[in-house]
């Protein structure tokens, strides 16, 4: 039997994983925050994968839909609070935007070693969110009008609490992500060579 037959097309791989991070994303956004019962937020992640795995613009648009409407849910069926709604919320936009640019920076980068691959990985992961997460909150002080009465560098001083785990659990999803892709790829290769030898 010939393994190329077993192969799927690249559409549909590219729909599937379009399914699995829009699973993950749905799974971890209807509470941002993470707790006891549910984990922090993957979207950040979850784009800056998209621009790794995904071909096209379309996969971004295709999410950032998506995270909207999970926002909408969770604030209009599931009593999740609203407060992050305001004017600023259109700056999720470019703060996604960041994240997916960063994936297509990595894809199109070539790559000499592991070890090259991981240290650019790691810095382009903290850059995009680091520039994510002055989009996002710097347009939610200048924007949202909910924090009016706090002077810029007290709002700096409290952000800069935030900072680590935003930057740390993006890259913790990034890796994850990357991870259980080797992983199928691996059992997909040792599948096919098995295939191959029947």
């Amino acid at each position: 039997m010939n393994s190329t037959s077993l192969r799927s097309d690249p559409a549909n791989r590219q729909i599937a994983l379009l399914g699995v991070l829009s699973l993950v994303m749905m799974m971890t956004r209807f509470h941002h925050e993470g707790s006891v019962f549910s984990l922090p937020d993957a979207s950040l992640a979850i784009f800056f994968l998209a621009g790794i795995f995904l071909e096209g613009p379309l996969s971004y648009w295709v999410l950032l839909i998506l995270a909207a409407s999970v926002d909408y849910i969770a604030i209009t069926a599931l009593s999740v609070n609203s407060y992050c709604i305001s004017p600023a919320y259109l700056f999720l936009a470019p703060t996604y935007a960041a994240l997916w640019f960063g994936g297509r920076f990595i894809k199109q980068t070539p790559h000499r070693s592991l070890m090259h691959y991981a240290a650019l990985l790691a810095l382009t992961v903290v850059f995009s969110s680091s520039i994510a997460f002055l989009i996002s909150n710097g347009s939610f002080y200048w924007f949202s009008g909910k924090v009016s009465g706090i002077g810029i560098v007290d709002y700096a001083l409290e952000l800069a609490r935030e900072f680590g785990p935003y930057v740390g659990a993006t890259l913790f999803y990034v890796l994850a992500g990357l991870g259980v892709n080797a992983l199928v790829r691996s059992l997909a290769i040792i599948r096919l060579s098995r295939v191959d030898s029947l």
